[in-house]
């Protein structure tokens, strides 16, 4: 949060994104982490090395509706990226999922979990 804070101080960019795509629900994230292994030779001989990623996906949604418009995605690392998706685009994802590409099969079950973890609802349109 307090990356968001930084950027949008340096250019303002959270009531435009809210008015026109909904408000973040900070309460209602979903999060999760992954390991990445780097192989490495040292002396003793060859190890792993694990980096931890978390990836929180905050929701956003209009006021007075009650479906998820989309949501942010923050990855924290040594740094955090910030990037975010609109339920709507679904249609622009690839059918088959590969290493490079996110499924629209996949972002849509991603969005309907997001709606069933803020709303307590499935909400399939």
């Amino acid at each position: 949060m307090n990356e968001i804070k930084k950027r949008n101080e340096r250019k303002e960019f959270v009531n435009k994104f809210a008015t026109q795509n909904g408000y973040p629900v900070w309460n209602k994230v979903l999060m999760g982490t992954s390991q990445k292994q780097y192989a490495h030779a040292s002396l003793a001989g060859n190890s792993l090395d694990g980096v931890t990623d978390t990836t929180i996906l905050i929701p956003f949604v209009m006021e007075g509706e009650f479906s998820v418009k989309g949501f942010i995605c923050a990855t924290l690392n040594d740094s955090v990226s910030l990037n975010y998706s609109l339920a709507k685009d679904y249609k622009a994802y690839e059918e088959k999922l590969d290493n490079s590409k996110t499924a629209s099969s996949a972002f849509a079950m991603l969005s309907m979990a997001l709606n069933k973890i803020v709303f307590n609802k499935n909400v399939i349109k």
